[in-house]
């Protein structure tokens, strides 16, 4: 196990605005309005059903549209064909808009707010939208609002964009429009996500599921319970992740929503990333590659870094060089330096593993300089711890020390607890090379408390081999051994299997520093049938790591046989 904490980036992913994908005519707007009014004037009730079956989004659009150019007998000809949870309100709506008709200067302003965006005129488009009543109550008002969001989040402006999704939702509530109450939770709820604020996140989301059910769209509710999950991993509620994309699962099914099942398919691998379960995670991102590819979709490029990222923890790093550089090569193509920062991390990392120091740093100095370019204050922390752990090993622990306390500096400001735990075990490492005791053990207690809190089973374990590692250092080989008991009651608990055999390896080795061979050969007796479990569960991911701990209990063993005058057969 690595003494120190590299941080790989995953990539999470939301669901696109899709739900009105295959379904309904495929008219341009003016056609549809222009066989709106032919079949009101010729009569033709089956012509005005079927324009009425246009999805909602759009149908609410262009009904309006028809109102605005004073076709309101056509539009409520074809409002009183529609049918679903939404047909009274469309037809309320039509009927207040004979009595309040929308102004042209918000039409106007409304155009001119699609012109800017299209340009990339972000604040221009903010101020167009103002003008066209972004969050009134009627179709103008809750496209401005909904709109308006989209550009804040370009502009990372995440308290305008949840402000003006709150908007949006509650104008949309009011017009009785389920599938925009559904878009505007959606992104209120992810703007509440990137603020850190998961309380007011998972209320939007819940509210988003609850629009889903009235309209009867299992697609919608799919992705609000895939977003929920969401929240709970960022939160180290990792059952409760699961129980949330469960439930995900089961609603993308039900509705043959495959882009929907590969996106949950997806957070559950990193959830049980999270947990430590190398293996179920690999199979959750490989089916979420598949099915991606099938699609031919563009997240198949994230979830390619995410396979080589598991591979990376597993220790199969040139499998993890492949998947890992092959998605840095697509996001270069692509143009999407976003993605192009989280694959050189974790890039970085592999590097570091495979022992090539100066490549590791060069890859992570992009990493970092395209996080800090792109205002990206997280990905600038993980680049930064990572830069750290390469210093480290280097022994350049001065430029390893700054690596760390910046990149502890910025999570605790965006409040990002789950990677604090690493942070706080890197400083512990620097400070106990440096010789300064007291520092290292707080940081590590931290550390500890930190993953904790997280429910970071991985780097409980790597956090309380720090404490135990400062105990040594200070000649304390008794309350270090007190140290590695809770550790094996607390893995146990968890059951951790791979932390629990590195628990019971370090018992060992410290008992024979204590010149307790007897005791050293018990615990090598009760580890090794463990071990034997572990290789035989993840003998294909996991071959590296179990030698390791093979090698290192015949040694342990074997020398407190000597010591013990006892047969080393007896164990091995």
């Amino acid at each position: 196990m690595r003494r120190l904490a590299c941080l790989l980036l995953l990539f999470l992913l939301a669901p696109p605005a899709r739900a009105d994908e295959g379904k309904g005519a495929a008219l341009t707007p003016e056609a549809w309005r222009t066989a709106a009014k032919t079949a009101l004037e010729a009569s033709d009730g089956p012509a005005l059903t079927r324009l009425a079956r246009t999805p909602s989004r759009r149908l609410w659009t262009l009904i309006d549209q028809l109102c605005g150019e004073g076709a309101l007998e056509a539009a409520a000809a074809v409002a009183a064909k529609a049918q679903g949870p939404e047909a009274e309100a469309l037809r309320a709506f039509v009927e207040h808009s004979r009595k309040t008709p929308t102004t042209e200067a918000r039409r106007q302003a409304r155009a001119a707010m699609l012109t800017a965006q299209t340009g990339g005129k972000n604040k221009e488009a903010l101020t167009a939208a103002k003008q066209a009543g972004a969050g009134q109550p009627d179709v103008i008002g809750v496209r401005a609002a909904h709109d308006a969001a989209a550009v804040h989040f370009r502009l990372r402006t995440m308290t305008g964009a949840l402000a003006t999704a709150e908007e949006g939702a509650q104008a949309a509530e009011t017009l009785g429009w389920l599938a925009m109450v559904a878009d505007c939770r959606n992104k209120a709820g992810q703007a509440a996500m990137r603020l850190r604020r998961f309380d007011v996140a998972t209320q939007h989301f819940r509210a988003m599921a609850a629009a889903g059910e009235r309209a009867g769209e299992l697609t919608t509710q799919g992705d609000a319970w895939n977003a929920i999950g969401q929240v709970h991993w960022k939160l180290g509620q990792h059952d409760d992740a699961l129980d949330a994309l469960a439930r995900a699962e089961e609603l993308t099914e039900r509705a043959e929503d495959t882009l929907g099942q590969a996106i949950v398919l997806n957070s559950i691998g990193a959830v049980r990333m999270a947990q430590g379960d190398l293996r179920r995670a690999l199979r959750a991102f490989k089916q979420t590659l598949s099915l991606l590819k099938e699609l031919k979709h563009p997240f198949a490029v994230a979830t390619e870094a995410n396979v080589g990222t598991v591979y990376a923890q597993l220790g199969r790093y040139p499998e993890a060089l492949d998947h890992l550089e092959a998605a840095l090569q697509k996001h270069e193509q692509q143009g999407d330096k976003a993605g192009m920062r989280k694959a050189l991390n974790s890039l970085g990392v592999v590097h570091q593993y495979l022992g090539d120091i100066p490549k590791a740093i060069a890859t992570l100095q992009r990493s970092a300089t395209l996080a800090e370019e792109a205002g990206d204050r997280a990905g600038l922390a993980y680049a930064l711890n990572n830069l750290g752990t390469a210093y480290d090993e280097l022994g350049r622990l001065d430029e390893a020390l700054d690596a760390f306390e910046r990149s502890l500096q910025i999570k605790e400001e965006i409040g990002d607890h789950g990677a604090l735990a690493a942070a706080y075990i890197n400083l512990a490492s620097v400070a106990r090379k440096k010789g300064e005791l007291d520092k290292a053990r707080g940081h590590a207690q931290k550390a500890l408390a930190s993953a904790e809190a997280a429910g970071d089973r991985i780097n409980l374990a790597i956090a309380t081999r720090s404490i135990v590692l400062v105990q040594l250092t200070a000649g304390e080989h008794e309350q270090a051994l007190a140290t590695l008991r809770k550790s094996v009651l607390m893995c146990e608990r968890l059951r951790a299997a791979r932390q629990l055999v590195q628990a019971l390896v370090d018992v060992a080795r410290v008992q024979l520093e204590l010149d307790d061979a007897a005791g050293a050969l018990a615990t090598c007796k009760r580890a090794v049938p463990l071990l034997d479990q572990l290789t035989g569960r993840l003998a294909e991911q996991q071959g590296a790591t179990a030698r390791g701990a093979f090698s290192a209990l015949f040694q342990i063993g074997l020398e407190a046989a000597v010591r013990a005058e006892d047969e080393a057969e007896a164990i091995f």
